[in-house]
């Protein structure tokens, strides 16, 4: 049997998964052009050339960029507490973060 501490770790896992494919649901309907979760569905079962466009060219990378770049956040936050063996340690103790403004505004500036 499950101790209790074990079993809300569980329920706050399994909510944390749910909330996240509710998110993406909502990010696949909402923009430009409104769609409907019935008209997401019937993408999914249609050939419907407009709405192929919308998701699949237009909203899906959105996301699956946000979900890429939400994690590559993580690692580099728990790899900077680990090294710096520091809790809350964040991006500004070594200048992670002035020297990627540094290399934003320099791509910016070279037209990369």
């Amino acid at each position: 049997m499950l101790n209790l501490n074990m079993r809300s770790k569980n329920l706050v896992i399994i909510g944390l998964f749910l909330a996240y494919i509710i998110t993406c649901i909502i990010a696949l309907c909402l923009g430009d052009e409104n769609l409907s979760p019935k008209e997401l569905l019937s993408y999914a079962f249609g050939e419907n050339e407009i709405l192929r466009q919308i998701i699949i060219d237009g909203r899906l990378p959105r996301i699956i960029m946000a979900i890429l770049i939400g994690m590559l956040l993580a690692s580099s936050g728990a790899v900077t507490q680990n090294v710096f063996s520091n809790p809350i340690a964040d991006p500004y103790i070594i200048g992670i973060a002035s020297a990627a403004t540094f290399g934003s505004v320099l791509a910016y500036l070279l037209k990369l």
